[in-house]
């Protein structure tokens, strides 16, 4: 079943238990797949570093809907991974998104400035002990910040602390841009059960909503 197909039934049916056992086998189904390997992408992880030279190229990347920031040993299996983040986007399309706010590109001066490459220069520094007010300080305090600064910070620990050669990230293109916040919200509730049912450390999104199911029925 298609993400939209997915999200159509959510809509119609209003049966939360549905959409959630969707979403739950969709994350089985990502974890059965070895990482993107550079050609045609079919909802699986890609590896953040194959962003820039290669992913940044895909149709997919045109598109705009719910994406998952993971992390996990490239060769071991479902076991290892966890789930970090739940974001969206129904304005920019993917590509700008990740180019703006997550993987920065070669030729760009603020590069740094992006969440995987800011952890690999908090990591470069030996200042991962410092709290994300401090780094704000340390990195931001004569410099425009970005928008959303301390927690693209915390967001840049967490992928330094899982190791920032095991992160990796999905696309859930949505074309209903309509449908791409309610999607994200269950998304999230599902992510943050699947991690606490695997005995993983919780979502580090800012609010993680749990879904009255009485509203669904």
């Amino acid at each position: 079943m298609s993400i939209l197909k997915i999200c159509s039934e959510y809509i119609n049916t209003k049966n939360y238990n549905i959409l959630y056992n969707e979403i739950d086998q969709l994350l089985i189904n990502i974890f059965s797949k070895p990482l993107w390997n550079g050609e045609n992408y079919s909802l699986q992880r890609i590896f953040w570093r194959d962003f820039e030279q290669k992913a940044i190229h895909l149709p997919i990347m045109e598109s705009v809907g719910v994406y998952i920031w993971g992390a996990g040993n490239k060769i071991l299996g479902m076991d290892d991974q966890k789930l970090i983040y739940v974001g969206m986007t129904a304005k920019d399309s993917f590509k700008e998104r990740f180019k703006n706010r997550y993987i920065g590109i070669s030729k760009n001066k603020t590069e740094w400035e992006k969440q995987c490459n800011l952890a690999l220069k908090i990591k470069q520094d030996d200042a991962a002990h410092l709290e994300a007010e401090e780094l704000c300080f340390k990195y931001f305090s004569h410099r425009q910040k970005p928008k959303n600064l301390k927690r693209r910070i915390i967001g840049s620990l967490k992928f330094l602390n899982e190791g920032t050669e095991n992160i990796w990230f999905v696309l859930l293109p949505i074309d209903d841009k309509g449908l791409i916040k309610k999607f994200e919200e269950i998304t999230i509730s599902v992510c943050h059960d699947w991690n606490l049912r695997n005995h993983k450390e919780p979502l580090i999104n800012s609010k993680i909503t749990k879904i009255d199911k009485a509203q669904y029925f």
